[in-house]
């Protein structure tokens, strides 16, 4: 199996995601017509730019694989991006929630306003 789809790309909508303490992201991808599981290991779902979660659309990228304990076929997720217009815009308010987190937005961290002219003067 492995060998046969080294690199797929899979579209669907996330249904029953689950985050483990360890990090791992465990989903199943859907369509109307199929459904395949999915795991995204910490290591890479450490760089997605959306939180990914119920009845959200994507396009997954990574490899087949056979999940030996129970004989059934899985998608091991490299990467992930949410479909549609609105990945750009879900991927900044992601980065702004973070920033706003850590205090950057907090009034007291903006400086007092100075002309340009005093600002570079020498």
């Amino acid at each position: 199996m492995e060998s046969a789809f080294p690199e797929v790309r899979v579209r669907g909508e996330i249904v029953s995601f689950t985050r483990a303490a360890s990090g791992h992201a465990y989903f199943t991808l859907a369509d109307d017509d199929a459904q395949v599981r999915c795991v995204m290991y910490r290591t890479a779902a450490r760089f997605l730019a959306f939180d990914p979660g119920e009845g959200v659309e994507v396009v997954a990228f990574g490899r087949a694989s056979v999940y030996a304990p129970r004989g059934e076929m899985q998608l091991i997720v490299d990467a992930m991006e949410p479909v549609g217009a609105g990945a750009l815009a879900a991927a900044f308010e992601k980065l702004k929630k973070e920033l706003a987190g850590k205090g950057y937005f907090d009034a007291g961290r903006k400086s007092r306003s100075r002309s340009r002219r005093a600002m570079w003067a020498w």
